[in-house]
């Protein structure tokens, strides 16, 4: 068994091994409480045939085995298990794991700051939890560099994507969905990026 191990200050991390036929590889992963993740499995250049199962270490199953995908929310602090297998014999193949950091709001706050640095093209992923119907604006400012914003909700639709700042790189709208929301900061134009973003969810 490997634990799935995540560099300092990473929110992604990817592993990939070969699997014999009829075989599983497990991995372990330590995970609090509330945190946000999501895993995909490919195999090879078609990316299918792959399943997993996840589940907590005192036997709570977050995802029995099935299709090699996940979002889901843990709902306890402990170790986890991901359990690999193929459905097309032996395979090369790859596993994603990304779990964001968690942008909490201070009680009777309407507003929230993550800070950070980024090497040459790296990226830091955010999720925060938001309601129907809430105007979030999400407010990009570096002192060095410039960053890309991508934000999106946990069903998948896409909310902004592309857009560098500074300048012009704000986004104002009216949230579609009660659900958890991720924001993906990358460096941009080949250089490192310090940034600061501003996170409001105006009182209603």
């Amino acid at each position: 068994m490997e634990r799935i191990r995540f560099a300092s200050g990473a929110t992604q991390a990817a592993v990939e091994g070969y699997l014999p036929a009829n075989v599983t590889h497990r991995y372990l992963m330590h995970i609090a409480a509330g945190q946000y993740v999501a895993m995909d499995a490919t195999a090879g250049t078609t990316g299918g045939g792959m399943r997993f199962s996840f589940v907590g270490n005192d036997g709570t199953v977050v995802k029995p085995m099935g299709d090699a995908h996940i979002c889901a929310v843990v709902p306890s602090t402990q170790d986890y298990f991901v359990e690999l297998a193929s459905d097309v014999g032996a395979v090369n193949y790859q596993m994603s794991v990304l779990i964001p950091v968690r942008i909490r709001f201070e009680p009777g706050a309407t507003s929230s700051e993550v800070e950070g640095s980024l090497a040459e093209g790296g990226v830091r992923h955010y999720v925060l939890h938001a309601q129907a119907g809430q105007r979030m604006i999400v407010d990009p400012g570096t002192t060095q560099g410039q960053v890309r914003l991508v934000i999106w909700g946990a069903d998948g639709q896409v909310l902004l994507s592309g857009r560098v700042s500074p300048p012009g790189g704000v986004f104002d709208g009216i949230l579609p969905v009660t659900q958890d929301y991720l924001i993906a900061v990358r460096a941009e134009d080949g250089a490192s990026a310090d940034y600061v973003i501003e996170i409001t969810i105006p009182a209603s």
